[in-house]
């Protein structure tokens, strides 16, 4: 009984865990589209520096330093599109790997449990077939025995009733 109450306890602790689980890829999902969500402002951005470099007004050395500038910034807006993939790809690789283990870690449940169904079960063959079996034929032959007996205690008895009503009609002539 032991195991099975250890499997519930087993179990109840587990379920919070899975939940929480589930509830990280919404946080990672936030992250992602927050990231998301930064990208097109980003290249906003820098379309408006790069219009602002073809200005008349400014000096070819602003120009070049906001050039500068507008390079660093598409840098920037490619490091954050691969990190966004990046992050979104680990995150599908976590939660597989997650899955695959919530799925592992049920299945030698369901074994644990198995198992300790089938040692209760050969348990309680074993007794019925030791203890049990053996103490009802033990009393079944003694009620054959005590039944034998009996019916030679009956037939004694009428033998003797016999004996005594012909061993009194001897006597009474």
């Amino acid at each position: 009984m032991r195991p099975i109450a250890s499997l519930f306890l087993f179990l109840i602790v587990f379920i919070p865990t899975t939940q929480a689980a589930d509830d990280s890829p919404a946080y990672v999902e936030i992250t992602i589209n927050g990231l998301e969500e930064i990208a097109p402002p980003l290249n906003r951005l820098a379309d408006a520096v790069k219009t602002l470099s073809q200005s008349d007004k400014l000096s070819p050395e602003d120009q070049h330093k906001i050039i500068a500038i507008i390079d660093e910034m598409r840098l920037l807006t490619e490091k954050l599109d691969h990190s966004i993939e990046t992050t979104q790809q680990k995150v599908s690789q976590t939660q597989a790997e997650i899955s695959a283990s919530i799925r592992q870690m049920i299945m030698l449940a369901l074994l644990g449990l198995m198992v300790t169904v089938g040692i209760i079960f050969a348990a309680i063959f074993m007794l019925f077939k030791v203890q049990i079996s053996p103490l009802v034929n033990s009393t079944s032959s003694s009620l054959d025995k005590f039944s034998e007996a009996m019916d030679n205690l009956s037939s004694a008895t009428k033998t003797i009733n016999n004996h005594n009503e012909q061993h009194g009609k001897k006597t009474s002539k």
